[in-house]
């Protein structure tokens, strides 16, 4: 895998092509970016407001599409300066993002619609991660005639890491009538500082958290690379990469086990009162010890392109590419990205926008207004959320943001 991606990155830094699409309106600008969002991949808000909610499990396993319900959580917010002009540009940039996501097989729904058969013994696996990443960085942009390059060394802080959980639930149905289910599920979580004031609530906040300076230290290095090409008068293209070249440091973890099991034997005997079962889960309590993980960001690479037959006042723009969680190790997971979109302007004051996006393996539908009064611009975007293209349109899930710009 590391061989594959130096060799990507590689490739990309000779032939690379991301177009910075729009001409700047303010020499010296500020701004500050926020948005979120989480969805489901099945339950949506129309299903949830139900006088009779019925649920057909048959229809669930059949919704499911054989990928599974998935959940995801995202928050980004950023923080900027650009000192810009027709050619030039320099940033100084500061972000925060989360993420979270868990995964249910498509095989657990099948066992709820299909039933359990006698004489199975099968094993399941539930899969869940999520991080917290503060970065700091600055870029510079250089455009020629038909062509432009920019670089963004940045510094990262990774905050909070679960590993990658990988839960194990097995079942078992014997011809005597057994039916017995058991889960497993360990939780490591690693962060920058002590998390048992948080989550036992024993011991001080405020001194897990004053240590700031040796937080801070623990940072990592990622490299953004991009170069613009103009491929005809109304076409430009566009190959990008985040190379991830020093990981991040986490030195504190905190770990349990959530379990849970039940058991039916002699399903008759209700009728007799011969019955026998017994349920229960929980979790061990949290243990806490120092730690050393090395945390790197996603590796990402991908092309765009910018597309305008109609002049200045609209663009269409499409992109593809991939990212992987976990670079250079045994364990990493690849997973495609992608975009479509279009932005439309009226005297470069009103703009409307659309489009689909693919990242962190979810897909949002956004539709978003801008007012730009050169001094202040505000954009904001509303939409759907979900991990499945076809029922991302159903509001099983939203995701909203807003971006103000403030400049001359």
């Amino acid at each position: 895998m590391k061989k594959l991606i130096v060799s990507i990155a590689a490739f990309a830094a000779m032939f690379s092509l991301h177009a910075d699409f729009k001409k700047p309106t303010r020499t010296v600008e500020i701004g500050v970016d926020a948005e979120a969002g989480m969805s489901n991949s099945y339950l949506g808000i129309k299903d949830i407001f139900k006088e009779n909610l019925v649920i057909d499990l048959n229809e669930i396993a059949e919704a499911m599409n054989g990928n599974g319900l998935t959940f995801d959580l995202f928050a980004k917010s950023s923080f900027y300066i650009n000192v810009q002009g027709e050619h030039k540009r320099f940033s100084f940039f500061t972000n925060v993002e989360s993420s979270g996501y868990a995964n249910l097989p498509q095989e657990f729904f099948d066992l709820l619609a299909e039933g359990f058969k006698t004489g199975t013994n099968k094993t399941m696996t539930l899969q869940a991660y999520g991080d917290m990443f503060l970065e700091t960085g600055i870029s510079y942009y250089r455009k020629w005639d038909n062509f432009a390059f920019s670089v963004a060394p940045s510094y990262v802080v990774p905050v909070f890491y679960m590993e990658d959980i990988q839960a194990d639930v097995s079942y078992k149905v014997l011809e005597n009538g057994y039916i017995g289910v058991n889960a497993d599920a360990p939780v490591a979580i690693y962060s920058a500082f002590d998390l048992k004031p948080f989550i036992d609530n024993e011991g001080e906040k405020d001194e897990a958290l004053r240590n700031i300076g040796q937080i801070m230290k623990n940072g990592g290095i990622d490299l953004s690379l991009s170069v613009e090409k103009k491929i005809l008068r109304t076409l430009d293209a566009t190959l990008y990469t985040r190379i991830p070249v020093i990981p991040g440091k986490l030195t504190h973890k905190a770990s349990a086990r959530y379990w849970a099991y039940a058991y039916e034997n002699n399903l008759l005997g209700i009728l007799d009162d011969t019955e026998d079962r017994d349920y229960d889960w929980g979790h061990d309590d949290f243990t806490y010890s120092s730690a050393s993980l090395n945390v790197f960001r996603p590796f990402r690479l991908g092309v765009e392109g910018l597309w305008r037959p109609f002049g200045n006042w609209s663009y269409f723009k499409f992109g593809i590419g991939m990212a992987a969680r976990n670079p250079y190790s045994g364990n990493a997971i690849i997973y495609p990205e992608g975009e479509l979109s279009a932005d439309f302007r009226i005297l470069n004051i009103l703009g409307f926008n659309f489009g689909a996006f693919y990242k962190n393996r979810v897909w949002t539908q956004k539709v978003g207004l801008t007012l730009n009064c050169h001094i202040l611009e505000i954009d904001a975007f509303a939409g759907f959320r979900c991990a499945d293209l076809s029922r991302s349109f159903n509001a099983t899930g939203a995701a909203a943001g807003v971006s103000v710009k403030m400049g001359w």
